[in-house]
């Protein structure tokens, strides 16, 4: 078996490209590729425990799937996890470790992991708030085309909050969100 084929046709049954959608056997074959350590079908798996996708709805399942992920070197399962963390689903609410694990998402490449640990620097959410290093992080989610990113940094920006305020760059950006 060639478990990376196996995912593979689980994302086209997911997404019906070229074959039926069907959810469950999707999920059968992501389990697979998983098991067989293929850390991103953990994540899509994980993803789709976590939405009940296909699969009965698992906070708990969702988040053993995020963290084999992450650690099997998937980043936008520390992401996931980051979140899991951060709202509390299917682990005990730890707002820090869920910080964590957004950075972790973020320094490998995950502009939502970027956008995310942005905003708990802005609020001063799981690390010390620090407005400043969140203009950072904004930026770097939206020099990623993560719109929400230049969005968040538009509003600093209109604001002066991290960053000197200046209006008309806080309008490009939210055209650039937009």
């Amino acid at each position: 078996d060639d478990t990376e084929s196996c995912g593979n046709l689980g994302v086209a049954i997911l997404t019906g490209t070229g074959v039926p959608v069907d959810k469950a056997r999707a999920a059968q074959l992501f389990e697979k590729a998983c098991d067989a350590g293929r850390a991103e079908f953990c994540g899509f798996l994980g993803s789709m425990y976590a939405e009940g996708n296909g699969v009965s709805q698992d906070d708990a399942r969702a988040n053993q799937l995020a963290k084999k992920a992450c650690d099997g070197g998937f980043a936008t399962g520390c992401s996931n996890i980051g979140g899991m963390y951060h709202w509390g689903k299917g682990v005990p609410k730890d707002v820090a470790r869920g910080a964590d694990f957004y950075k972790i998402a973020c320094d490998r490449g995950i502009a939502e992991g970027c956008f995310k640990l942005a905003m708990c620097y802005a609020n001063g959410e799981g690390v010390s708030q620090d407005e400043a290093r969140a203009v950072e992080l904004y930026k770097k989610a939206c020099d990623a085309e993560y719109g929400a990113g230049c969005g968040n940094l538009g509003f600093m920006y209109g604001q002066g909050k991290g960053v000197q305020k200046d209006e008309p760059r806080a309008a490009e950006l939210y055209k650039k969100a937009c």
